[in-house]
């Protein structure tokens, strides 16, 4: 291998790998952060919507929900890459 020659190995056979399993535990993670979500108490009825507290989400929700949308967004460009690699629909595949 030539100096200074960029190294594609890792983005055209190791990365589309990881990005499958990555989308996979981002989309985990998101289900996991609605049902924290959702297990809090709903908040207000009625007359008390004024002065009682709305839903509040626990600390865990929040971590859980950023990491779910990264791992999600490494998932969407692993699947671009592949989509781009094979070299069919190639306008259809970078739109996607």
């Amino acid at each position: 291998m030539a100096q200074g020659r960029f190294d594609d190995t890792f983005w055209t056979g190791q990365f589309p790998k990881w990005a499958g399993a990555a989308a996979m535990l981002g989309g985990a993670l998101a289900a996991l952060a609605a049902f924290l979500h959702n297990l809090q108490p709903v908040g207000c009825v009625g007359m008390d919507c004024p002065t009682g507290a709305l839903r509040s989400s626990t600390g865990i929700v929040p971590v859980a929900g950023s990491a779910a949308c990264l791992l999600i967004l490494v998932g969407v460009a692993g699947m671009t890459l592949l989509a781009r690699r094979s070299g069919q629909r190639r306008k259809l595949a970078t739109t996607g």
